[in-house]
């Protein structure tokens, strides 16, 4: 969301926080539904959950991994008051059907916007569809100030709302924002993709000790809000965010030539590329590929030093089957969902460099050779990737 058509932007320390705060400022009562797809992360229905509302899971389109909005209308209960749209990997949703049903219902939207950086649908820039929209700065995202997120409101009334509530949040403790900075400067200076699973396999180990501040802590995990819904984006966050920002348009350049080199690569080596909705422009966080033996593939990644994302490994992101209840999820929901998370592994994009892709494109050329990924009906010999490469460089 670079070029916000609104001033009411209102930063946070994570991007769930964001999300909580425009559900509180729209005066849900509990009970009332909220409805959202599946194949997402919990920090979307955490807040749901947390402030007693009772997510109604949409399933997806294998097309953009995106909620499919032929389903809306069959979902809609005198209950349901918003809708929150996802733009998954920066794959822009089909807002125009989103936005004619939640006007014949009267249901707020909002727009998740955590995965985009300059993405736009029929020209106007994602996150300014919407009623409001929320974004996240964390590890793994489009600009990254360590954790953070911010709201961008485009109702005064809901603005008004916010700004009140926005009052009541604190700066984090001194312990949590040194040790934030901590991790970011790591997080810089450490970044490789050939050190991308030791670093995840470290930084998993030290958020279960306690010793780094973690994705999710055991009470998000059993569907329960934590302190952090209290603390809005410390000053050192803040100020990262404003040189990033700043900058965001040389970001979105990197992105699209990494994505038009993924998609050049893939097309000659007889892959499927992503096909985004008419009228859309994507500016890709990750690119998805749909692997036919997912923990093979990743397993084969970590061996070769590939950083290879496993978004999503679940329909809700990190949780395992019997976790799903904490949030309301049920087997069988949303089966593309869970039949995507089965099966979707993502390609880095943001920061990636073009020898990295090239080096990706090897790794991809190689498994799909063993049978492990999906082929479009147009293949090439592993042979051609020499040539390929070399006609590349």
């Amino acid at each position: 969301m670079t070029g916000s058509t609104t001033e009411d932007i209102f930063c946070y320390y994570r991007g769930r926080v964001a999300l909580y705060a425009l559900l509180r400022a729209l005066d849900l009562k509990r009970g009332d539904e909220v409805l959202l797809q599946a194949f997402t992360c919990l920090a979307v229905p955490s807040p749901v959950v947390g402030l007693g509302l009772r997510p109604v899971y949409l399933d997806i389109t294998k097309a953009s991994y995106n909620l499919d909005p032929d389903q809306l209308e069959g979902r809609i209960t005198n209950k349901a008051k918003a809708i929150i749209v996802q733009h998954t990997f920066g794959i822009p949703a089909e807002m125009d059907a989103v936005l004619a049903v939640a006007k014949a219902h009267n249901l707020a939207v909002i727009e998740d916007c955590a995965h985009v950086l300059g993405s736009k649908y029929r020209g106007t820039e994602l996150g300014n569809w919407g009623d409001a929209a929320f974004c996240s700065y964390e590890w793994g995202k489009p600009l990254v100030v360590g954790l953070g997120g911010a709201a961008v409101v485009h109702s005064p009334g809901l603005a008004d709302k916010l700004r009140a509530l926005y009052g009541e949040l604190v700066v984090p403790p001194f312990r949590d924002r040194c040790l934030l900075n901590l991790q970011y400067f790591a997080h810089a200076l450490l970044r490789r993709p050939a050190l991308y699973w030791m670093l995840r396999d470290i930084f998993r180990r030290l958020t279960a000790s306690g010793l780094l501040i973690g994705n999710f802590g055991e009470d998000e995990l059993a569907g329960s809000l934590n302190r952090e819904f209290q603390w809005k984006m410390g000053p050192s966050q803040a100020r990262r965010l404003i040189r990033k920002l700043r900058r965001a348009q040389e970001t979105i350049a990197q992105c699209k030539r990494v994505a038009k080199r993924y998609e050049t690569g893939l097309r000659e080596l007889g892959l499927p590329c992503l096909d985004c909705p008419p009228g859309s422009e994507a500016v890709l966080l990750l690119y998805p590929m749909w692997a036919e033996d997912k923990p093979q593939v990743l397993a084969e990644a970590r061996r070769r030093r590939i950083e290879l994302r496993d978004l999503f490994v679940s329909p809700i992101h990190p949780l395992a089957g019997d976790q799903w209840k904490n949030v309301g999820y049920v087997r069988g929901m949303c089966p593309v969902a869970e039949e995507a998370s089965r099966h979707v592994v993502s390609l880095p994009v943001n920061g990636v460099r073009t020898t990295d892709v090239d080096r990706n494109l090897e790794f991809l050329c190689n498994i799909r050779d063993r049978g492990l990924i999906r082929r479009s009906t147009e293949n090439r010999s592993a042979a051609d990737m020499k040539e390929l490469t070399a006609t590349r460089n």
